[in-house]
């Protein structure tokens, strides 16, 4: 994500659905640093990840995309069980 390099999009849209939460949370937030309206829609699925650290790092990146379509179910995410998460 750092890189800007748009060819990684694809392969970090993969991995957000890792095994492992800090892969995922990773991806979520390198899909961020891109800006890169594909991730909209699988981050969205990420803000009901099982893990609240991958669901933080999902808001934080769509907060990063600026992309209205975020923002209803950011606004459900206010109610999430960690208060950090939002």
């Amino acid at each position: 994500g750092w890189l800007g390099d748009a060819r990684a999009v694809e392969p970090l849209l993969t991995v957000l659905s890792d095994a492992k939460w800090r892969v995922r949370g990773s991806a979520a937030i390198a899909l961020g640093k891109l800006g890169d309206g594909r991730a909209v829609e699988p981050l969205l699925t990420a803000l009901s990840d099982a893990d609240a650290d991958v669901r933080r790092l999902a808001a934080i990146a769509l907060g990063e995309l600026k992309d209205v379509r975020a923002l209803p179910p950011l606004r459900a995410r206010l109610s999430d069980p960690r208060p950090d998460v939002i």
